[in-house]
C-alpha cells in the first residue's frame, strides 16, 4: 500500500470517527429527537468527500453508516441496517460533482465560487439524506416517520441546519485551504499543485 492511500484510508477512518462523535454527543447533549442530529454527522463525510471525491466519500458513508445502525439495531437487522442506516449516508457521494471545482476555485482564491460550490454539496446531500431517513425510508422498514414533509417547520429547520454546515465548511475553506486541497490532488494539475505548495 502505498503511502498516498494510506493517509486516505486513515482520513477516512478520521471523517467516520468524527461524524459518529458528533451522532452521539447531540443525542446525549442536545437530546434531539428527529433527523437533525444525524444530519450534523455529515459534516467531516461532507468534508472528505470534496477533498477526495465521490467514492471515497460513499465508503466512508457505508462505514459509518454501519456502525451506527450496528449500535442502533445490532448486527441481526442487517437488513435495517443496510436500508435505513447505510443507504441514507451513501449519497453524500453527492458532493463528488463539486470536489473538483470546489478546489480549482479555492486554489484560484475565487472564495465567492467556492462557497456557493459547498453550500450547493452541502445542500444537496443534506436534504436527500434527511428526506430519506426522516419519510421515506421509514416507510420501508416500518419506522416511525419523523417528519411531515408538508410541515413548513421542517424546512425551516433544515435550511438551518444546512446554513449552519455550509458556514463550517467554509470558514474551514477559507482559513484552513490545505485542509481542502490535498497534496497531488487529482482535480488539479501539476502546475496549479506546485503553486498551492509554495504558498
Amino acid at each position: 500500500m502505498n503511502r498516498r492511500i494510506f493517509r486516505q484510508l486513515i482520513e477516512l477512518l478520521i471523517a467516520s470517527i468524527l461524524s459518529l462523535v458528533i451522532v452521539w454527543l447531540t443525542r446525549q447533549s442536545l437530546e434531539m429527537d428527529g433527523v437533525y442530529f444525524e444530519a450534523l454527522g455529515l459534516i467531516p463525510l461532507i468534508w472528505l468527500t470534496l477533498r477526495y471525491g465521490a467514492p471515497l466519500g460513499i465508503l466512508s458513508g457505508a462505514l459509518t453508516g454501519f456502525v451506527l445502525g450496528s449500535i442502533d439495531y445490532g448486527f441481526n437487522h442487517l437488513a435495517v441496517i443496510f436500508v435505513y442506516a447505510v443507504l441514507p449516508l451513501l449519497f453524500v457521494g453527492l458532493a463528488g460533482f463539486f470536489s473538483k471545482y470546489t478546489q480549482k476555485t479555492l486554489n484560484n482564491r475565487r472564495l465567492s465560487s467556492t462557497y456557493l460550490n459547498i453550500s450547493t454539496a452541502t445542500f444537496i446531500v443534506t436534504v436527500v439524506f434527511s428526506l430519506l431517513k426522516a419519510n421515506i425510508l421509514a416507510k420501508v422498514v416500518e419506522f416511525p416517520i419523523l417528519a411531515n414533509l408538508t410541515q413548513v417547520s421542517f424546512w425551516l429547520g433544515l435550511l438551518a441546519l444546512v446554513a449552519l454546515m455550509s458556514l463550517i465548511l467554509c470558514l474551514l475553506a477559507k482559513f484552513q485551504p490545505k485542509l481542502i486541497i490535498p497534496k497531488r490532488s487529482k482535480f488539479l494539475n501539476r502546475h496549479e499543485t506546485s503553486s498551492l505548495l509554495n504558498d
